[in-house]
């Protein structure tokens, strides 16, 4: 998409430039390949940020950036001009939020279109699935990387063809990285610019242009607070939704309906909206009514998943049973119950698109998930374990880079549960968006 402002491409820790590799020879009498360079007047500076820069205090391991690559293709001559990757290893892996990297290169005039993917190496198998109308090629690698390494600069490809192959990629995911951090979410986006022609400097030979564009994480999270009001303990066996899809597209699919939207009268592009959001509901304090910030500004719901073949899929919460303890009982009616609190998560998942209520079979605007947990009250007379087996309604989207909070009051004989819906960065205090009555999630 085309944009009026100044570019700004956005990358991670330290300054790197691009290092060219020369080629190999491939016979006694041939002349070894020069590495190929881009002639132009223009020196662009990308700034690469995640879409979400505020600190998350619900993160984890699986959301650190360990890699970045940077494709650049000229749409005028059908040319890939840039094919840029880092590996950032050990310390320099760095927490999403203190992300930042910086690129810089040498151009000329005209329209360009950027991809950029960090941790592509979570992405082990790759599936396509053709645009409606499109042929693809025959034989395309099932390995990313090494599509990715296929497009080496200088050479002549046709940026439609390209388009095609990138929009068809979708793989199925699994986020449930260890302590070491071996599975790290996938985190990509994609922009066309017009880089236009700038009055010339006296004595500056390349006049500098900014960029700055955002990552977006290719998935969702969930965080769950587990509240005891009761005099016993409470062990959770286990936590389970269903009617999400397993597949995800690499590059989001954002119909029409969305691909800009407006934040206080200024028309954005969905990555940068989403970064808009993200910005200035970090700002915000005090109490926040069903999601009120979001709702305030919308919600991306226009998108597509890779099938509508999800009804049967079942997410597993990668965690072991654990015990809730007892509440701490007041002296006298006038105080407090003081619950016991566990947080567990995050989980994550892919992007989906539910409308269908699995209880009544009928469609809703609002998208709606199976929710199931198994609790089993330690007190001895309760000899039957409590079941927590409900839709999750009311949420607006779940498109990648939104988090789901969901808190459980376990109370004498009873569970409420609350769900919202909030960009991926919002801080949950006591379990909940902030301090204050939450809205209802699931039907009680």
């Amino acid at each position: 998409m085309r944009k009026d402002k100044g570019l700004a491409f956005i990358l991670l820790a330290g300054l790197f430039f691009m290092s060219l590799a020369t080629g190999c020879t491939s016979g006694n009498d041939e002349e070894a390949k020069m590495p190929y360079h881009k002639e132009g007047n223009i020196t662009v500076r990308l700034n690469i940020l995640p879409v979400s820069t505020r600190l998350d205090l619900n993160s984890s391991v699986a959301e650190m950036i360990q890699s970045l690559r940077v494709i650049i293709l000229d749409l005028d001559e059908g040319e890939v001009e840039e094919n840029y990757y880092v590996k950032l290893n050990g310390l320099e892996a760095k927490p999403v939020a203190n992300f930042q990297y910086f690129y810089t290169f040498v151009t000329k005039s005209g329209n360009k279109r950027l991809y950029l993917i960090a941790n592509e190496e979570s992405v082990e198998d790759i599936s396509y699935k053709a645009p409606t109308g499109v042929t693809l090629p025959q034989e395309l690698p099932d390995n990313l990387p090494e599509l990715l390494n296929s497009y080496q600069p200088g050479d002549k490809e046709d940026p439609v063809a390209i388009g095609n192959i990138m929009n068809s990629l979708y793989f199925t995911p699994s986020y449930s990285a260890d302590e070491t951090g071996s599975i790290f979410i996938p985190y990509v986006s994609t922009y066309e610019e017009e880089i236009k022609e700038v009055q010339p400097t006296p004595g500056v030979v390349n006049e500098l242009v900014e960029w700055t564009t955002y990552l977006v994480p290719v998935a969702t999270k969930f965080t769950f607070t587990f509240n005891n009001y009761r005099e016993s303990g409470v062990e959770i066996g286990g936590i389970n939704m269903s009617y999400y899809h397993p597949d995800s597209y690499l590059f989001a699919h954002v119909g029409s309906d969305d691909i800009t939207k407006t934040f206080n009268d200024e028309t954005l592009y969905w990555v940068d909206w989403l970064a808009k959001v993200s910005e200035e509901s970090g700002k915000i304090t005090g109490s926040s009514q069903n999601g009120g910030f979001n709702t305030q500004y919308g919600w991306i719901s226009d998108y597509e998943i890779p099938t509508d073949n999800y009804q049967s899929y079942v997410f597993v919460a990668p965690t072991d049973s654990f015990v809730v303890d007892g509440a701490q009982q007041p002296d006298n009616e006038d105080e407090d119950i003081i619950p016991t609190t566990v947080n567990v998560g995050p989980f994550y998942i892919t992007e989906s698109k539910n409308t269908l209520n699995p209880k009544t079979q009928t469609s809703s605007e609002a998208q709606i998930y199976s929710l199931t947990i198994t609790l089993t009250d330690l007190n001895p007379a309760f000899l039957a374990p409590d079941f927590v087996n409900e839709p999750i309604v009311n949420l607006k989207s779940l498109f990648r880079n939104t988090s789901v909070i969901i808190r459980l009051n376990m109370t004498q004989g009873d569970v409420e549960v609350y769900a919202e819906v909030a960009d991926w960065n919002r801080e949950a205090v006591n379990g909940w968006l902030e301090k204050g009555d939450p809205p209802t999630g699931l039907p009680q």
